[in-house]
């Protein structure tokens, strides 16, 4: 190829080459001399230009070659021109004529290179070229309207090239412009739809923004449009969508602001076009439909595509206006109506359908389908109307089957329409239609031979596979156009998308990529349906029927002919295809020998059809066929149908057909692994795909064979050289207007690629020379001017990157994706595709590719690349885009860069942001971030309008849509986010400046904070509400990362003080009384935020903030009558929680605040006096927000308490729903669980608590007034506890419970500390009868702290502790004496809630400490006996241990001594020791796990805690005595010691009538049990410690022992200590120690020795 690298053809080396060489030898010669161009001498220039224009002049003479010849010449002048354009001289009109003589006698082809040539001559020379524009244009008139579609295509290209210097072509030739291209409309394609389009909508545009034109333009080009119905045009559908296309290209190319400002006469234009005035347009019900569809595809592209919000806000209410006038319909403002409303409005409107019979029809159906809407909503919404709907349902349809026959004899057909009106609505609003066996009803529908509609464009697409689509081109592809192209298709006079055909498909869920709904006709919707139904139905019908329907479709094939027979036979494949569909999904089976045949022969004649779409859906179920038969003999029977079909016939419907089923067979068997049938399918394929007589056989056989390639896996292998050498071949001599053979190639390009995968990274000869074909190939497709084939090209290069990237250009390959390929594709069925690739590129080398050098690449979708990066040309592309899918991979594709390099390119990433932010109409006039001044708008004068162009394009984004700038504001967060992990500098204004200081290049977050502010202000401040989250999401995060940043030129102060104005101005119009809640309820996060930060220390600036707090709870406080009539009650919900939950945030930083004072003052006394001004500026603003808060906090109290009422009632289970309000029914939980934060408000409490004791009284009897709400929480903590699953939670609500009884036990200190004082008479030791109970002791539920305690308390044990409910221990769910093991949180649980049975009995009154003492013991009790299990490792269970804990300070209890309880009390607490001792009484079988340990203990805590005369009655002491005697003969030995520490606290006891009973009983048992530790030894630790024990509870006798006993202490003890001596030699430390220790205590206590 190195001898292709010369500035001339080397002729000599070429004619020694072969066919296939002498194809790439040109490719590489063309490819060398455009890059050798630029650079080469003008002298060579010109005698290559003179080389080539002989040509052109020679005559054919019957050269073989001449066509060929010329066409090559004709291509290197016109990128000659293209590439150096006045630098060849003056000759070019000689050129040009030449060329134009050429063309009189060149063949379409020729003509087609030579238009692509004039137009690359006009791009070179520019002006120059104005002597042959007449000349050119008159050409390319002629070629606009050829017969060949490609020429056609490039005359429009050629034209619109011309238009920019023609002057004439959009002044005096105008309307001969317009007529042109109406002509070139008539019998064209989908490109030249679109290339002849945008020809017409930019010599119109262009028409319009002439500076020679006069005021009255607008005028003169709107009715260039109206040419468009004179009498010259017959009209059909195909001329209204090309017509409106160009009026689409005709707004979009005079820009968005000149829409808006002329959108009035540009709307009045279209809806004049349509309505009744020109009568022509609508001639029937499908042209008017048609052109609905039309004017709603304009709309959608220019509003929707060029208009901001507002502008489009104000578009849509002139649109509603003029439809108001064109219709008169009566307005209706829905937005105010209620849910219930609507429901009314719909029962009447059915209950009056029959009071006017002209209105029947249209009241019936709009009732139904305002009833159908509403079932949309869900169940939350639905179940509150349900017993209306099924009144109504009832009422439609007959009761029983004798009122059926009835109605079938009378009524007349009006009656009936009415009738079947109310039925079809009342279907649609049903969930669950009911199934009918209508089999034979469905094959009537199907095979009705009057059918005159086909319905192939509709049925097929979804039975056909996606890639096999591509052969049918592009109107069954996701395009722009589709909604009006998709409508060419039907033919017939059908059009669809008319919601008349269906009015409930409005709400209904829309089809894959449709924007709009699209309902179908009556006739096509239920041909649709019945194909689904039969699909589903065949499946569960017998296999003798099936044979018996199969029959029955064949047989109504042959009794219809010509165009009828067709449409007969699409409905049956189409039925039967879907049935197979359903087969394979549930692995069923077709049936015996006798139904494939008739299978075979249905789908056989199909697969000849001459229907392309029929033929590809017929193959698709040709090989499904095959998979659901499951049989490899039948499946190689197909298979040799097409080979016998494919070697015989030569027409094109049977080589196509059975081509494609040949490569559906591999995609769904996987290969059929045969070597053979793999080389004869390859064999015969490679024939049909040089046949060059044929295209459509061509491009069908490569595209089976791409099939074929993929999925036949390593078999494939010795194919790949031969395969590649013929798919480049035919790249190199397929004539590029024939698309579809070129797309075909690509693909079959893209699986060799894939096939040869990583060997293609080898280094042989081999692989080098298929590398280089793929290479080529791919380099051939780029150069082919169709955006499809482009594709392949860009995604061959990315197989190619990914399996040998050495060898592939990133750069190269970034730049076509950039600018060559996907600034065209951008409106083709290929950009997606294209975009993944770049997007996969981009995730992986997202680094490399942003350094790459993209400074030649001017434009990406319009978007000048220099100024704003390939980052901002994707956002600019994601603001235009309207593909959902799409738009998520250009916004991972952005994250992915942004997460990249965001941090390195931080000024670039936020003046990004920055940039797209502040694009929006409300910003572009400010200055500014102070919002004090209103902003105002310029009066534009029409002249202006003209020159709009130049005003938008100067800035890099226009109008941007409110997503693109929400996706920007989440940029900046993430910015943020970033930064926060690469480093502290970025929130460091001094280091920062510092290290900005020593490397320039260096950048910080926190120097561009104004910049963050700005950006979150404009956000904050849009008319879009999303856009109006996101800012103060952004306001948010600023403040709290940058909260304590301090301003190093202002010591003391902090860098976001200069920002007050800002914050404040950007929260403000969030709580405007017109605010949706969720803004108001963001704000009120941001306010919290801001003053919990600190950043304000003067009073007089927080109040700023906090006056629009108080104003939100001014709104709460009103309740509904404030609330927006637009929002439901879970929105108002939401925003009522949000406030309260603010202030609640704001409430604990103060509170913090006031306890941190202290602690700052002590710190403040030991500095100098110069920080005291500091200091006073802290205690000020602590101060200060305290009594911010307090001045509400009455209010805040009764509000919280309420909404936390209110989660609890809304939380319960079902069982109790008759127990909810009826209004708070629709309430969301989320809501509410988000708002939790409450809880911890309360819980703070304590810290608030303690500052009442040291303040004054006054003060603190002021701050007590605060509890007396709080009394209720304990309710609502009842209900929270039972329903929240949350252990956390649950254990929170209990600490707040907690605090609040000490909070109360303050204030009865506090009222009894007054009383103590004002008598002065009484005696500390005195209790006032202060407390819950007073005199009598009752307790009123719903009013008494401590009954709700008791409550919550009770709740608690028993969810966790099943046996405490006297109701359940019956229960089967409860076995009697079976001990529960408790969870690690149902432990905690338990004991928070002992601990504050334990506290209860400490705010009440004497006589009210006797009410609940039986209850508080009967639980303590309880859980003891239910949790005293004994644990391996001899640890007392939580439960246990909290129970004993709480027993212990409820026997320790003031009111056990107080005069007025003290005998109630000694009786109860009898009783309880009875309880606890009547444990080892029960039956022994359910009980021997008990711990005996625990019992023992709980009957030391009442020795040793109450009064003697609770337990020093004879009776009980005797029992107690007993159970000691019983566990000191425990044969284990941990029982033992626990028994020995017991009893050495009884021992001590200082009450000689407590202790000596115990001493006189146990004494001797405990000294004997000493003395056989003589005879046997301790054998290990445990029995060591037993004896040690032992030891010390001897001695503890000694001081209540007579003085004469005590001398025989040292002889008991020398024999003991002698002993333990003796005891094993590993023990012998230990031993030794408490020897040693035990004889120095005895003598340092005692004078015996």
């Amino acid at each position: 190829m190195e001898l292709a690298h010369s500035l001339l053809l080397n002729e000599e080396e070429y004619n020694q080459l072969g066919e296939y060489q002498k194809a790439e030898f040109i490719f590489e010669w063309l490819q060398f001399l455009e890059k050798l161009l630029p650079v080469t001498s003008r002298v060579s220039i010109i005698h290559l230009k003179t080389q080539c224009d002989l040509l052109p002049r020679m005559k054919r003479h019957g050269q073989k070659f001449f066509p060929t010849k010329l066409g090559a010449a004709v291509v290197c002048l016109g990128y000659l021109y293209k590439k150096l354009g006045r630098i060849l001289g003056n000759s070019f009109t000689d050129t040009v004529g030449n060329v134009l003589k050429a063309m009189k006698n060149a063949e379409s082809q020729g003509r087609y290179e030579i238009m692509l040539s004039l137009q690359n001559m006009l791009k070179g020379l520019g002006a120059a070229a104005i002597p042959c524009h007449r000349d050119i244009y008159k050409a390319a008139r002629s070629c606009l309207t050829d017969r060949s579609m490609a020429v056609r295509c490039a005359a429009a290209k050629c034209l619109l090239e011309l238009q920019n210097e023609a002057v004439f072509m959009w002044s005096t030739d105008l309307d001969s412009v317009v007529t042109l291209c109406f002509k070139s409309f008539e019998g064209s394609n989908y490109d030249v739809h679109l290339a002849v389009s945008k020809l017409l909508g930019t010599v119109l545009a262009r028409a319009l923004t002439s500076k020679q034109t006069t005021g009255k333009i607008c005028e003169v080009t709107l009715h260039s449009f109206s040419l468009f119905f004179s009498d010259d045009f017959p009209l059909k559908y195909g001329f209204f969508s090309n017509f409106f296309q160009a009026y689409v290209v005709f707004a979009s190319t005079l820009g968005g602001q000149w829409l808006e400002r002329n959108f009035s006469a540009f709307l009045s234009h279209i809806l004049d076009l349509v309505s009744q005035s020109h009568p022509k347009a609508i001639q029937n019900q499908m042209d008017a439909i048609g052109c609905r569809c039309c004017v709603s595809f304009i709309l959608r592209a220019t509003v929707g595509g060029l208009l901001g919000e507002k502008a489009q806000i104000a578009a849509a209410k002139e649109i509603c206006q003029a439809i108001w006038k064109l219709k008169k319909v009566v307005g209706m403002d829905l937005t105010r109506l209620s849910i219930w409303v609507i429901m009314t409005v719909a029962e009447d409107l059915l209950c009056s359908a029959s009071q006017n019979s002209r209105l029947s029809v249209q009241r019936t159906q709009a009732g139904w389908l305002l009833i159908a809407a509403l079932m949309t909503l869900g169940p939350a919404v639905v179940q509150y109307h349900l017993p209306r709907i099924l009144l109504l349902w009832k009422c439609v349809f007959p009761s029983s089957p004798k009122d059926l026959e009835t109605e079938k004899t009378r009524g007349d057909s009006f009656t009936w329409q009415v009738t079947l009106e109310v039925r079809a609505g009342a279907l649609c609003g049903k969930l669950n239609v009911p199934f009918f066996t209508v089999g034979l009803v469905i094959l009537v529908d199907l095979t009705v031979p009057d059918s005159q509609i086909d319905a192939s464009t509709f049925l097929l697409p979804p039975l056909c596979h996606e890639d096999d689509l591509l052969l049918l081109g592009p109107l069954l592809q996701e395009t722009d156009h589709r909604f009006i192209e998709e409508q060419l298709l039907l033919g017939n006079n059908v059009a669809g998308g008319s919601l008349e055909y269906d009015p409930y498909s409005i709400y209904e869920k829309l089809g894959k990529r449709d924007s709009v709904p699209k309902p179908l006709p009556p006739t096509l919707s239920v041909i649709s349906a019945a194909t689904a139904l039969f699909g589903v139905i065949f499946c569960h019908i017998a296999e003798t029927h099936r044979l018996q329907v199969l029959e029955q479709l064949l047989n109504s094939i042959k009794q219809t002919k010509g165009s009828r027979q067709q449409i007969v036979q699409l409905n049956a494949v189409s039925a039967f295809s879907t049935s197979l569909k359903h087969l394979a999904n549930c692995k069923g089976s077709l049936g015996p020998e006798e139904v494939r045949r008739s299978a075979l022969t249905l789908v056989l004649g199909a697969l000849e059809s001459n229907n392309p779409l029929l033929r590809c859906a017929a193959a698709e179920c040709w090989a499904r066929l095959a998979q659901v038969a499951s049989d490899s003999a039948f499946t190689a029977g197909l298979a040799q149908v097409s080979f016998d079909k494919l070697k015989s016939a030569r027409d094109v419907v049977s080589r196509t057909g059975h081509s494609l089923a040949l490569g559906c067979l591999y995609r769904y068997l996987g290969g059929i692994g045969s070597t053979q049938h793999l080389n004869a399918c390859v064999g015969i394929l490679y024939t049909l795909s040089q046949d060059s007589t044929s295209p459509d056989v061509q491009a069908w056989a490569l595209h089976s064979l791409s099939l074929i390639v993929d999925l036949a896996g390593p078999l494939y292998h010795v194919h790949v050289e031969p395969t590649l050498s013929l798919v480049l071949m035919l790249l190199l001599t397929v004539p590029p207007t024939y698309t579809e053979v070129h797309q075909s190639l690509g693909r079959c390009l893209n699986a060799l690629i894939t096939t040869l995968g990583p060997e293609l990274q080898g280094s042989s000869a081999t692989v080098s020379a298929l590398r280089t074909s793929c290479l080529l190939g791919c380099a051939v497709m780029q150069d082919n001017p169709d955006c499809l084939v482009q594709a392949q090209a860009i995604s061959c290069l990315q197989q190619l990157h990914m399996f040998a990237p050495r060898h592939v250009n990133l750069s190269s390959l970034v730049s076509c994706l950039c600018v060559n390929k996907l600034t065209h594709l951008q409106n083709s069925p290929s950009f997606p595709r294209s975009f993944h690739l770049l997007h996969h590129h981009l995730d992986r080398e997202a680094e490399q590719i942003i350094e790459l050098d993209l400074r030649s690449t001017l434009f990406f979708a319009d978007i000048n690349i220099r100024e704003i990066g390939l980052e901002g040309a994707l956002l600019g592309l994601l603001d235009k885009e309207l593909d959902q899918r799409l738009c998520r991979d250009i916004k991972e594709t952005l994250s992915h860069m942004l997460t990249s390099m965001a941090v390195e390119k931080l000024s670039f990433w936020l003046k990004l942001c920055k940039d797209v932010l502040a694009a929006s109409a409300d910003f572009n006039t400010v200055a500014s971030i102070d919002t004090t001044q209103e902003e105002e708008t310029a009066k534009v004068d029409d002249a202006s309008i003209l020159t709009s162009e130049s005003d938008e394009r100067f800035h890099p984004f226009s109008n941007p849509r409110w997503s693109t700038r929400v996706f920007a504001a989440e940029c900046v967060c993430k910015i943020i986010n970033q930064c926060e992990s690469a480093g502290s500098a970025h929130f460091d204004i001094t280091l920062a400046q510092e290290r900005k200081q020593r490397d320039s290049r260096d950048d910080f977050l926190v120097l561009h904070l104004a910049d963050l502010i700005r950006m979150a202000f404009m956000a904050a401040t849009d008319h879009s509400d999303q856009l109006r989250l996101s800012g103060l999401q952004t306001l948010q995060i600023v403040v709290r990362k940058f909260a304590t940043v301090p301003e190093p030129e202002f010591p003391g102060h902090l860098i976001l003080e200069q920002y007050q104005a800002n914050v404040g101005a950007a929260l403000r119009p969030a709580f405007a009384p017109e605010t949706p809640p969720d803004v108001t309820a963001k704000a009120c996060q941001v306010c919290s935020a801001w003053i919990a930060s600190g950043v304000v220390s003067d009073l007089n600036d927080l109040r700023r903030v906090h006056q629009l707090l108080v104003s939100s709870l001014v709104k709460v406080q009103a309740g509904k009558e404030a609330q927006s009539q637009q929002y439901n009650e879970s929105t108002s919900t939401m925003e009522i929680l949000a406030v309260l939950k603010a202030w609640a945030e704001v409430y604990i930083v103060a509170i913090e605040k006031q306890k941190n004072r202290s602690d700052s003052h002590n710190h403040s006394l030991k500095t100098a006096n110069s920080e005291e001004e500091s200091y006073r500026d802290v205690t000020s603003s602590a101060s200060g927000l305290v009594d911010l808060v307090q001045a509400d906090l009455g209010t805040l109290s009764k509000l919280w308490l309420a909404a936390l009422q209110d989660f609890a009632l809304l939380i319960l289970p079902s069982e109790y729903a008759s127990q909810l309000p009826a209004e708070g029914k629709e309430v969301n939980k989320f809501y509410f669980r988000s708002s939790l934060a409450i809880i911890d408000v309360l819980a703070d409490l304590k810290s608030y608590a303690t500052g009442f004791l040291s303040s004054g009284e006054e003060k603190a009897c002021s701050r007590y007034s605060f509890l007396c709400p709080l009394k209720q929480i304990p309710l609502m903590c009842l209900t929270v506890q039972l329903m929240l699953e949350s252990p956390d939670i649950q254990l929170a609500a209990l600490e707040v419970v907690r605090l609040i009884l000490f909070a109360a036990q303050e204030h009865v200190k506090e009222k009894r500390r007054s009383a103590e004082v004002d008598d002065g008479a009484a005696e500390k030791e005195t209790l006032p009868e202060f407390g819950e109970g007073k005199d009598t002791g009752g307790l009123v539920p719903g009013k008494s702290l401590v009954f709700a305690t008791l409550e919550l308390c009770v709740c608690i044990l028993v969810r966790q502790l099943p046996q405490l409910n006297p109701k359940l221990t019956c229960s089967p769910a409860v076995q009697s004496g079976k001990h529960l093991l408790l969870s690690e949180d149902g432990s905690r649980l338990v004991s928070a809630a002992l601990f504050i049975l334990s506290d209860v009995p400490a705010i009440c009154s004497p006589e009210g400490s006797v009410s609940v003492l039986p209850t508080i013991l009967y639980l303590i009790i309880g859980v003891l006996k239910e949790t005293a299990v004994k644990e391996q490792d001899g640890q007392l269970p939580l439960p246990v241990a909290a129970s004993l804990q709480a027993l212990k300070g409820l026997l320790s209890s003031p009111m056990a001594r107080a005069e007025k309880s003290r005998t109630a009390w000694t009786d109860l607490l009898r009783s309880a020791l009875v309880t606890v001792l009547d444990c080892w009484d029960q039956a022994d079988g359910l009980l021997r796990e008990l711990d005996e340990v625990s019992l023992l203990t709980a009957i030391t805590v009442f020795i040793m805690s109450t009064s003697p005369e609770v337990t020093t009655i004879e009776c009980l002491q005797k029992r107690c005595i007993e159970k000691f005697k019983v566990t000191l003969e425990s044969k284990d030995p941990v029982v033992q010691y626990k028994c020995y520490q017991l009893l050495h606290s009884i021992f001590q006891h200082p009450n000689k009538t407590v202790s000596y009973p115990y001493i006189h009983s146990l004494a001797s048992s405990i000294v004997g049990k000493l003395q056989e530790t003589e005879k046997s030894k301790p054998e290990n630790a445990a029995e060591l410690q037993v004896v040690q024990e032992g030891i010390k509870v001897v001695t503890a006798l000694t001081a209540a022992a007579e003085e004469e006993n005590r001398k025989l202490l040292p002889l008991f003890a020398s024999k003991t200590l002698h002993t333990l001596l003796l005891a094993p030699s590993y023990t012998f430390k230990s031993q030794k120690s408490f020897v040693l220790d035990f004889l120095w205590n005895l003598t340092a206590g005692a004078d015996i020795f």
